[in-house]
């Protein structure tokens, strides 16, 4: 029956949206996956070789009908493995799978909708396994973390507790039988870093091989610069990297002012080269690394309004809250049922729920932390691998959103998305646990 509603959702959500949800940098990958343009690593590879494959066998919509089977298991299995009533698990699976902010970010194509789908599968193996002890489960497990990590440059903070998880729940399933004298944190931590090593080294090649290099580091420093000239009023970026040459600093300055924005470095790229030679770039890390030095106030209140304007801190407006269509292209994209009324309703749906607390990301911070110490509180406890898993997931939302106060290009809300998934995830656990303790108490009751 679980599976049963999962499918079925994922059907409607791939009906609904088909062939996905696109932005400009949906295109240009989806230019990479056609031919038009060189596979290049600005964004992850791996997305676009999974995207030639689910293109060759179902076409433009390929990764949207993967992202949909990651995204809808991972549910399910989530869904049963926090309860054992089939009723209360159909329940989890409705309210989590249709959350807004994961269910509408399922069906758009971007690597944070991967690497959410592929972490929340994780979860989802990792609670299988801890009950069946199956090679298969751990393999589907291990092969979603190797995607979800590879998918984004910065999934590899939140994929480090994810491999703990794994290895937790694989020798959970064994018992922790004692081997010779080795305490089983140990063998867990083995087990975890040798996966995790072979992975990144796996990932770096499949990153690296055949592939156009390119670097992204630019785009955050340019648009890091641009806001401490600003704030200082005095132009602090190499002339390098300018587009327009001979030109005073105050007539640069005129013109930053007229193409910067707080929410989003793209703007720039009428006054600014995000794509450097190496000289240039050489001058322009050694300046981007000097801000926090030579101008700490200008360059740590940029940051802080930037990740402020992320979590959706008051009074700043959530910032691309969801795309909502396919931009205009000439690859012949298109939504096939943008004027059905499903789609109208779902899109209707969803934009109610951006100016509640659903969109708010700092609400999500703030129940993970309240879950994290609840699940300290819970380690010495009967069930202690139930609080390890919250504790694995509080870990990886956070390692996931913590460095964005850096390197975040944007104040997107879908660079939160992973973090809101471990948010949601942690707290439907920590209910159906209470739950399930009811449901136990009740047919003890009825069977005395």
């Amino acid at each position: 029956m679980v599976f049963v509603l999962a499918a079925l959702l994922g059907v409607v959500t791939t009906f609904i949206f088909y062939p996905g949800l696109m932005s400009f940098d949906s295109i240009y990958q989806y230019r990479q996956v056609v031919g038009d343009l060189a596979v290049q690593n600005y964004h992850p590879p791996i997305m676009v070789y999974v995207w030639k494959l689910g293109h060759a066998i179902m076409g433009p919509g390929g990764l949207l009908v993967i992202n949909q089977c990651m995204y809808w298991a991972a549910i399910a299995l989530i869904g049963i493995g926090v309860h054992q009533n089939w009723v209360i698990r159909l329940f989890v699976v409705f309210v989590l799978g249709l959350l807004p902010p994961l269910w509408i970010h399922s069906a758009t194509i971007w690597n944070d909708v991967g690497v959410m789908s592929a972490f929340l599968l994780v979860v989802g193996c990792s609670l299988l396994l801890r009950d069946t002890g199956s090679r298969w489960v751990l393999v589907v497990g291990l092969v979603a973390l190797f995607y979800g990590l590879s998918a984004k440059h910065t999934g590899l903070p939140a994929a480090i507790p994810l491999f703990f998880l794994l290895s937790d729940a694989w020798f959970q399933s064994r018992g922790l039988q004692p081997v010779s004298a080795t305490p089983p944190w140990l063998r867990v931590s083995v087990l975890a870093v040798s996966a995790m090593a072979s992975m990144i080294l796996a990932s770096f090649l499949v990153g690296s091989i055949g592939v156009e290099k390119s670097t992204k580091w630019p785009t955050i420093a340019l648009w890091d610069l641009a806001a401490v000239s600003l704030a200082e009023d005095r132009l602090l970026i190499p002339e390098s990297v300018l587009n327009y040459k001979g030109k005073t600093g105050a007539e640069t300055l005129a013109l930053l002012r007229g193409s910067f924005s707080p929410e989003v470095n793209g703007p720039l790229v009428e006054v600014v080269n995000f794509f450097p030679g190496e000289e240039a770039q050489k001058e322009l890390l050694q300046d981007w690394l000097s801000l926090p030095r030579l101008y700490p106030d200008s360059y740590f209140t940029h940051r802080a309004q930037v990740f402020g304007r992320l979590l959706g801190v008051p009074p700043y407006p959530v910032h691309l809250a969801f795309e909502h269509r396919i931009i205009d292209n000439d690859l012949g994209l298109r939504l096939l049922n943008k004027d059905s009324g499903f789609f109208n309703f779902a899109i209707k749906w969803v934009s109610r729920s951006v100016d509640t607390p659903l969109y708010k990301s700092w609400v999500y911070f703030a129940l993970l932390l309240l879950c994290l110490c609840y699940s300290l509180a819970s380690l010495f406890r009967a069930n202690a691998f139930d609080a390890r898993v919250l504790v694995y997931l509080a870990l990886s939302g956070a390692a996931y959103v913590l460095p964005l106060f850096i390197v975040a290009p944007a104040a997107d809300f879908r660079y939160t998305l992973w973090m809101v998934a471990c948010s949601a995830v942690m707290a439907c656990i920590i209910i159906c646990r209470f739950w399930l303790a009811g449901y136990e108490a009740g047919n003890k009751q009825a069977k005395e």
